[in-house]
């Protein structure tokens, strides 16, 4: 089935987080396996705001599962910005949509802060030609879903090679996760520099730095252009809140792990 006219006002949340879909009047059926008649001449039926440029330009194909993956990115790209894809007076609109001319989401709303990498997920799903979006709503879930799994809605940063990224001795409250490149961790300067380590992707810095006031133990530095998503103490609050009983164990982890660096720095003679 393809439904033609998902929009905000068809999609409804309930109680307890199930998703419903409604008004599957302008809905095209297929046979019993659910597979859409792609002969079937695109028509002028939908919501202009959310619809693909197929709908309303049959010489860009049929009508597909793609059509209501553009209508899903649609969704996502109000999630976003706060505003439709399409906007304005009726034929300024069809021709937007006609043309599949859709601005970028830091255009339309410089003022929110807004995820890169769902941002580019949304702007493939409203890719004009239907090959270049995903290739089903599955697909579309299943980036989405990849971005949260790996704290997409994280800040990144960037840093050249040679640049300092955390100072021994100074004072934080944020951790970084390695996206791309190479950092060193090391301890001391000039002659009594000791490297500790070298950290890749996956791998993360500063952590205690969540848990405590404390300066830090160590330095890094780049040693490859890095790309990091910037973990802080509210976003880490805000993303433990969700889940109470994994809050609880993280926070408890994390506190251990401090009293026993405490410990061992008490243990450590001067000099």
């Amino acid at each position: 089935m393809v439904h033609r006219d998902v929009k905000p006002q068809n999609v409804m949340v309930g109680a307890f987080g199930q998703v419903y879909v409604t008004d599957w009047g302008l809905a095209l059926g297929g046979d019993w396996r659910g597979e859409p008649d792609l002969e079937l001449e695109a028509d002028v039926s939908g919501t202009l705001a959310y619809m693909a440029p197929e709908q309303v330009d049959s010489r860009r194909g049929g009508i597909d599962g793609r059509t209501d993956v553009f209508a899903l990115g649609a969704l996502l790209y109000e999630t976003l910005t706060g505003r439709p894809p399409f906007r304005g007076e009726l034929f300024d609109v069809l021709d937007q949509v006609r043309r599949g001319d859709v601005r970028l989401p830091e255009e339309v709303a410089p003022h929110r802060e807004m995820p890169s990498e769902l941002c580019t997920i949304a702007m493939k799903a409203l890719s004009p030609d239907p090959d270049a979006r995903h290739a089903s709503a599955t697909e579309l879930q299943r980036a989405v879903e990849d971005f949260m799994r790996r704290g997409g809605w994280f800040p990144r940063a960037r840093f050249l090679a040679g640049d300092s990224i955390l100072r021994e001795g100074e004072a934080g409250s944020t951790a970084y996760i390695v996206v791309q490149g190479r950092c060193e961790v090391f301890q001391g300067s000039g002659a009594g520099r000791r490297v500790v380590r070298e950290i890749g992707p996956g791998e993360v810095f500063g952590e205690v730095g969540l848990f405590t006031e404390n300066a830090r133990t160590a330095s890094v530095r780049a040693l490859t252009p890095v790309d990091l998503l910037v973990v802080r103490r509210s976003a880490l609050d805000a993303e433990l809140e969700r889940s109470t009983w994994m809050g609880a164990f993280f926070r408890a982890a994390g506190e251990r792990f401090v009293e026993l660096d405490r410990e061992r720095a008490s243990r450590v003679t001067p000099g």
